[in-house]
């Protein structure tokens, strides 16, 4: 329930921010010149090569030693995956600062399959009441993931000069993120008494957050039309997070079938985004292209409220992933339309 309210004061909230900048419109002429006295709107479209990194998602533990007093652990590659950010807005002119609303999303998928020689302990689901098996021999694994990221910013942001090439301006605004993961193990071998066992193992974690975010940026003009840019944003959020897991278990010489779940959620979570980034701008007229590298740092509410519960066996760590990243290198355009020059009072 309580996470149902928030989606929908997170959608009220957002109707109302593009209602604001629809109200704003106004007529205006057109002007060569892009910089804070300028009143009008702009358009802006992202596109980047993102890597995800500190996902750790262990799905199994191997060993030649029964119990598993040694071995290794089987941990998905994250690829890299195209994402796309698009912004608009609207400046008010005469160094009054500008309204931009902008949406970032990423959605990947991976998957992978492996015969390993040694004996394969399933650890995405961890241990639950039904302990066999404990371990598989002669084991084909089949992992995959699916992991979805997005955000939603309304930001107020205001330029001041602090010197003849040099601009530096602060923002401070509302953000919205979304963080949902889904994992998966499929585990065919045989066990120490020699039954055949087919062996699925899921875990679903789905995470909304909503909060504040304050930061800046400043820019260095090397030439007219050549620059660099660079930026820090923080943003505070207060999450919903809500994480299950299942696991069942086949006897393929009998077969007989078990199955469990288990569940967790955490209605106060706390959520931190940490956003940098770096890039060369060129700006002709009302036009900017930039080229750039940036990361993205996102903590706590990525976090299973729902862990994998340990064993006695010392494989299932139960550990909790406490935050995760989003590094791109990304290239993007900017575009001011409908622009004009007011003169100050």
């Amino acid at each position: 329930m309580a996470g149902t309210r928030g989606r929908v004061v997170r959608r009220v909230a957002t109707g109302w921010a593009f209602a604001a900048l629809l109200a704003l419109a106004a007529p205006t002429g057109a002007s060569a010149a892009a910089n804070d006295e300028l009143k009008g709107w702009m358009l802006a479209l992202e596109v980047a090569l993102t890597q995800p990194t500190g996902l750790d998602q262990e799905y199994a533990f191997l060993s030649a030693t029964s119990p598993a007093v040694e071995g290794s652990r089987l941990i998905l590659d994250n690829d890299t995956d195209l994402t796309y950010r698009i912004s608009g807005g609207y400046n008010f002119g005469l160094d009054m600062g500008s309204l931009e609303v902008s949406y970032w999303t990423f959605d990947n998928d991976d998957k992978e399959s492996k015969s390993p020689s040694a004996a394969v302990y399933p650890t995405l689901f961890g241990y639950g009441f039904y302990g066999l098996p404990t371990h598989l021999s002669g084991a084909t694994t089949r992992a995959g993931s699916n992991l979805k990221a997005s955000t939603l910013d309304v930001d107020y942001s205001r330029a001041l000069d602090v010197g003849e090439k040099f601009t530096f301006r602060w923002l401070a605004g509302l953000r919205t993120a979304s963080f949902e993961e889904d994992r998966s193990l499929d585990l065919d071998g045989v066990d120490t008494y020699g039954y055949y066992y087919s062996v699925r193992q899921t875990r679903h974690l789905d995470s909304d957050a909503f909060g504040v975010k304050v930061g800046g940026r400043g820019t260095f003009g090397f030439t007219e039309h050549f620059g660099m840019e660079g930026g820090l944003a923080v943003s505070l959020l207060q999450a919903d997070s809500k994480g299950n897991s299942f696991q069942g278990i086949t006897e393929l010489s009998g077969p007989t079938t078990s199955s469990e779940r288990n569940r967790g959620e955490d209605d106060s979570a706390l959520g931190k985004i940490i956003d940098l980034d770096l890039r060369g701008t060129w700006t002709s007229g009302m036009l900017t292209v930039y080229i750039g590298y940036s990361a993205s740092s996102w903590e706590g509410f990525v976090r299973d409220p729902n862990p994998p519960r340990t064993s006695f066996f010392p494989l299932a760590s139960g550990r909790s992933r406490d935050s995760v990243s989003f590094n791109s290198l990304n290239a993007g355009v900017i575009f001011r339309f409908g622009s004009q020059r007011l003169a100050a009072p």
